[in-house]
């Protein structure tokens, strides 16, 4: 990929060569004026990718390298491509796991639910090789979907929704192959799970999505229940924002993105924003704010400003037919949004305000 910039192998123009004098022009060019709100939304690059992009997941291993993990879940392979801070990206491997991967999450290896075998599968991102499979897949429960982590100086614990058996697997990740430390029963659809590290498995909070029960469960870093959310709608993807204590959930049904406090146990409302059709991947640019949610039924993205008061909608960008997961890259400053239509996962350049 080239911008046209000098890091890129471009030339700088001069004063004179944007001015347009020496080169025919018979007066200046008026400067466009600056834009005032926030900007971005370009469609830097396309990558074609195998059936059903579903998870997408941004890593880093080096500050100068950053790996975009794509879950294809159509055709049950695995996409690593290397991200370098330009935005250059380059394919490094393409792994078969079979059955159906779905969410990612990362967490000393990179994990990934498989709907399909009812499994959790670890892969383990280097720079040579640059994926490797570890120990065999791990059985969850039936049709396990959404997946996240606690990585806290108690240890590591993977928390894997299993949608079809309304149940919650807790798995020790300090060991491989993951051993499961209980089984927590969720009724109402679990789908999407997000999840806040602390130093205490007691204030550890896990976050589940229950699509059909219209909320969110809240359980501490053992599985035991804390409180539940009411969303209304169906929420599909929770999403937690570290810098700021808050929730994020994307409610279908309401097409709202709900946004609560979670400094205390109450979970107080912030507010909710109306974003496009049917909305269901949440990624987070910590550093600037702002949140984007993949709508799925009218093929766009909302960029929202979550640090305005109230948080609003400040874009909404045409991405393609059927937009579902997003994953931000902070290093490279670029959206990654896949497509579970047309088998795409299109760049986009990160918002500034």
């Amino acid at each position: 990929m080239r911008r046209g910039d000098p890091a890129h192998g471009g030339r700088r123009r001069t004063a004179v060569e944007r001015a347009g004098v020496g080169t025919g022009a018979s007066a200046l060019t008026p400067t466009p004026p600056t834009p005032t709100g926030p900007t971005g939304g370009s469609l830097l690059f396309s990558l074609a990718v195998d059936a059903e992009p579903d998870g997408l997941l941004v890593t880093s291993n080096d500050p100068e390298l950053s790996h975009l993990i794509v879950a294809c879940e159509g055709a049950g392979t695995i996409f690593d491509y290397g991200v370098i801070n330009t935005g250059e990206t380059q394919i490094r491997s393409i792994t078969s796991v079979g059955g159906s991967p779905s969410q990612l999450v990362e967490s000393g290896y990179v994990w990934v639910t498989n709907e399909s075998a009812d499994t959790v599968t670890g892969l383990y991102v280097d720079l040579i090789p640059p994926l490797v499979t570890p120990p065999a897949p791990v059985p969850a429960g039936s049709s396990p979907d959404g997946i996240a982590a606690v990585i806290s100086t108690v240890g590591r614990r993977l928390y894997v929704a299993n949608e079809n058996r309304d149940t919650l697997s807790v798995f020790d990740a300090d060991v491989v192959p993951l051993v499961l430390v209980r089984t927590v029963p969720l009724a109402g659809g679990p789908d999407s799970v997000a999840a806040r590290s602390t130093s205490s498995r007691a204030t550890d909070r896990v976050f589940v999505a229950l699509e059909v029960g219209g909320s969110v469960a809240v359980l501490d870093g053992e599985g035991a229940p804390v409180t539940s959310i009411p969303t209304g709608g169906n929420p599909d993807t929770v999403a937690y924002d570290a810098a700021r204590e808050r929730l994020y959930v994307a409610v279908q049904g309401l097409n709202q993105l709900a946004i609560y406090d979670t400094r205390t146990d109450t979970f107080a409302s912030i507010g909710r924003v109306s974003v496009g059709a049917t909305p269901e991947g949440i990624a987070l640019d910590p550093a600037s704010g702002f949140v984007y949610v993949a709508n799925n039924g009218e093929g766009t993205v909302s960029v929202i400003d979550a640090d305005a008061s109230p948080a609003s909608v400040v874009a909404t960008v045409a991405v393609g037919p059927a937009p579902e997961g997003v994953a931000f890259c902070p290093n490279a400053h670029i959206l990654f949004v896949g497509d579970n239509v047309d088998n795409t996962v299109r760049a986009l350049e990160g918002f500034i305000h």
